[in-house]
């Protein structure tokens, strides 16, 4: 395995691209060596001079060779995610996101005036079927999700000169903390394959929010991208975000990080002034939910500044469930509990603990010490006063679903009542409730 450092192997240049430009030095060479009139050495000169600064090859040879590329790729391709093993599958998929990324920026030079709607119509006629995203960072700099299947996103900006050209791409090499960086790897090619993403290298990453941010002091334009990690099924689901600062020339990363969500969580990733918050899932100690239910739902939180990006922590979104569940989690590891729950609330609570480990063997219950499944839950009452309804599949007490009633303290909550209801119906649906 390569460097988690390292960037993709360089783009191949193809031979009939350099005979086009007709720039090699060996032609020059063969000139001198061979003897030629000093006048059609010095025509070789202005020819090679004037090339270099010749217009990109036309959209239609671009697209062309995209077509091709895309269908010597295809049969490289696994259920259309990821790469094969062969190691021409690597360098076919950065060709084929280059040439959909200098099909950008040929389109806008021939159609200098469209902006950022000149960029989905561009994406849009490369591959009829794609919803391209295209996300303003100045003027006349782009950034935009390519329409190739296996996910890519690049900048393409205007040059003093007044050309478009490709000025960056998220496939290239990165320079960050070693964590971000391995996060990032993902989406170089040679990781656009099937595996534990949790090892920061594995790919294939579907890129689906492009985001502005707060312009750092110098007024340089930030953003962020949101892309899931590929799988082919699951309610569990792995994303990665990043933070990016474009300082004219390139794109320069700042933070990323990859987490789960659940597919029915309904809140993602969203920007309340200096704060880009992501709301993500882990699990609780003593109870579990559906691989699609919200679980226990945290919000990430990373602090835009004018002068730095920096992570500050995570923030629980419903802390009174978390309150609920240490209580629980104390009880089974024996450990005090009075510090968040009144004599009679830890009695009751003891019972129903008592009630499902003694359902269980004790080798059951040593290797996974849970209530069972939570159903559904709400929160209602006053900002002061909490009731909290939870129907945990698995309790084998009183049958019901349960109410525990909480009291808001300066460093968290109290709880001051648990009690079943002494039937099975779920609990009722609030503003703040869930499966």
């Amino acid at each position: 395995m390569r460097s988690l450092l390292q960037g993709p192997r360089s783009l191949p240049f193809s031979t009939e691209r350099r005979r086009r430009a007709n720039i090699e030095c060996p032609l020059l060479s063969t000139v001198a060596t061979k003897g030629r009139t000093l006048g059609k050495f010095l025509l070789v000169v202005v020819l090679a001079m004037t090339s270099i600064g010749a217009a990109p090859p036309s959209l239609q040879l671009i697209k062309t060779e995209y077509k091709d590329v895309s269908a010597r790729l295809e049969p490289h391709t696994i259920d259309h995610r990821w790469i094969d093993d062969d190691p021409d599958s690597r360098t076919l998929l950065s060709r084929q996101w280059s040439l959909a990324a200098e099909w950008a920026a040929a389109w806008l030079n021939d159609h200098p005036h469209q902006g950022a709607d000149g960029v989905k119509a561009a994406l849009a006629a490369l591959d009829p079927q794609s919803t391209p995203d295209v996300l303003v960072l100045a003027p006349s700099t782009f950034l935009a999700i390519s329409p190739t299947a296996i996910g890519n996103v690049f900048i393409v900006s205007k040059s003093n000169g007044g050309k478009y050209h490709v000025a960056w791409n998220i496939a290239s090499l990165q320079s960050a903390d070693v964590k971000s960086a391995q996060e990032i790897a993902a989406w170089q090619p040679e990781n656009a394959r099937d595996g534990d993403f949790s090892s920061g290298l594995i790919g294939s990453m579907m890129p689906f929010t492009l985001g502005i941010l707060p312009s750092d002091a110098k007024g340089r334009p930030r953003f962020f991208i949101v892309a899931d990690y590929a799988q082919t099924g699951g309610g569990t689901l792995a994303e990665e975000v990043s933070v990016w600062t474009w300082d004219g020339t390139t794109a320069i990363l700042r933070l990323a990080r990859s987490y789960l969500v659940g597919m029915e969580q309904g809140v993602g990733v969203r920007v309340e002034d200096d704060l880009l918050k992501i709301q993500k899932r882990q699990d609780f100690h003593t109870f579990y939910s559906c691989s699609s239910c919200k679980q226990r739902q945290v919000d990430w939180i990373v602090r835009v500044a004018p002068d730095s990006v920096k992570d500050v922590g995570e923030e629980a979104v419903d802390p009174e469930l978390d309150t609920i569940d240490e209580l629980f989690y104390r009880l089974i590891n024996n450990k005090p509990a009075y510090d968040i729950a009144n004599p009679q609330s830890i009695k009751a609570a003891s019972a129903i603990v008592e009630g499902t480990r003694s359902s269980e063997t004790p080798e059951e219950w040593k290797k996974f010490s849970s209530l069972g499944m939570l159903m559904s839950w709400s929160i209602t009452g006053s900002a002061r006063d909490k009731v909290v309804c939870l129907d945990i599949d698995g309790v084998n007490t009183d049958p019901g679903t349960m109410v525990f009633t909480l009291k808001q303290k300066s460093d968290g909550f109290y709880i001051t009542r648990v009690k079943s209801t002494g039937t099975d119906q779920p609990c009722p649906k609030s503003k703040r409730s869930g499966p």
